[in-house]
């Protein structure tokens, strides 16, 4: 629970638009202490935590996902929220976060600020640079150089990491940008007091990330190949709920010759997580493209250490040589490298113990909740 008292609290109401599941902690703690709604995108069908209330809303992209499953590719759709403004009339919200830069329900929520001055706007950005693609890119600017001209209309910016801040602040030079993490639920993912680092010598690996080009697994496999060629006892275990390229991927682990030290996990519920965190001694996550990556800071607070390539949004949460280890993306070397510091029983312990430790006294819900209610007033 979020205990600090603030003006904030006394008859205040706090929409978030629209739920995302990392924010699931802050919405328990917060209802706690005062009114807050989520907006539900319909095809969610539930969630983790209750908020003090909902509305149900249908996302539209007006055609342009069904264009891109055609062409089966993963291309970025920004969504319109049906029925948004006539939700928000009804709550009528006197602080509203919505999620990033690109998508139109900002746009929406902006055109209700405009009509009702009385609610603040905050902007919760994963943007951390410009995209590669020229098109993505060509977009983000025309969204950036609309809301930039619409900036007495915000409140604030809220981002998850110190590069997002240098990349956002001087875009929107008159808006405050504040660095606020997503919390960690540190009840459901904690340190185990009996855990064992490498039982019997072998360094337990994981990776928890979908089977598609951006997450990197082959860069992975490669560095396994690596650690094997050194003599290095390791298992690895594989989660990948959702993607396309799992069959693929276990032919290129046989064609390496590690496929026998790889174990592909059946996806889990997220509240049973910690156990198969708690059964390995690394995190590993080699993503050429990750606005955050919430893995990480549930793995440490497992007591895992962690192993994360420089395009990796959650390395916020890194202390690098205490917690983790960040290598140059893509870098093949430098991973197996990272993976082969860590393959002494004496470090990955130091480095888990510390990264629970971390994501205890600083992420958590208490702590990021009380930095978000400073936030918003």
């Amino acid at each position: 629970m979020i205990n600090k008292s603030t003006d904030l609290v006394k008859n205040k109401t706090l929409c978030f638009v629209p739920y995302k599941r990392h924010i699931d902690p802050l919405i328990t703690g917060l209802s706690a202490r005062l009114m807050v709604i989520v907006a539900l995108p319909q095809y969610i069908g539930k969630i983790q935590k209750t908020p003090n209330s909902f509305f149900v809303t249908r996302y539209t992209s007006f055609g342009l996902q069904s264009v891109s499953r055609f062409l089966g590719k993963e291309v970025f759709a920004p969504h319109y929220m049906q029925g948004l403004i006539s939700s928000l009339r009804k709550y009528k919200p006197t602080h509203i976060i919505t999620f990033d830069l690109y998508h139109w329900y900002t746009m929406q929520c902006i055109r209700y600020i405009r009509k009702y001055p009385e609610s603040k706007l905050y902007i919760y950005a994963e943007t951390i640079d410009w995209p590669v693609n020229k098109l993505s890119k060509l977009y983000l600017r025309f969204m950036i150089y609309f809301i930039q001209h619409q900036a007495v209309m915000i409140s604030g910016i809220l981002v998850y990491s110190d590069r997002s801040k240098v990349f956002l602040q001087p875009l929107f030079p008159t808006v405050p940008v504040h660095i606020l993490s997503a919390p960690i639920e540190t009840t459901q993912f904690y340190l185990d007091a009996s855990k064992e680092y490498m039982p019997e010598g072998v360094l337990r690996i994981i990776m928890n990330a979908r089977y598609i080009p951006l997450k990197e697994h082959r860069t992975f496999f490669m560095a396994l190949q690596l650690l094997d060629q050194k003599g290095v006892k390791f298992h690895a275990s594989l989660i990948g709920r959702g993607g396309y390229l799992q069959d693929e991927l276990q032919k290129y682990a046989k064609k390496l010759d590690i496929s026998q030290s790889i174990a592909w996990l059946e996806p889990v519920e997220h509240e049973e997580l910690r156990v198969i965190y708690s059964s390995h001694d690394v995190l590993v996550l080699p993503s050429n493209r990750e606005a955050i990556g919430m893995v990480v800071p549930e793995a440490m607070a497992c007591g895992l250490a962690t192993v994360t390539s420089q395009a990796v949004g959650a390395n916020t949460y890194v202390e690098e040589g205490k917690t983790g280890l960040i290598f140059e993306t893509g870098n093949v070397v430098a991973l197996a490298d990272a993976l082969l510091t860590l393959s002494r029983k004496e470090v990955v312990h130091a480095y888990g113990q510390t990264a629970a430790k971390v994501i205890r006294e600083q992420y958590s819900v208490e702590v990021l909740g009380q930095k978000l209610l400073k936030a918003l007033e």
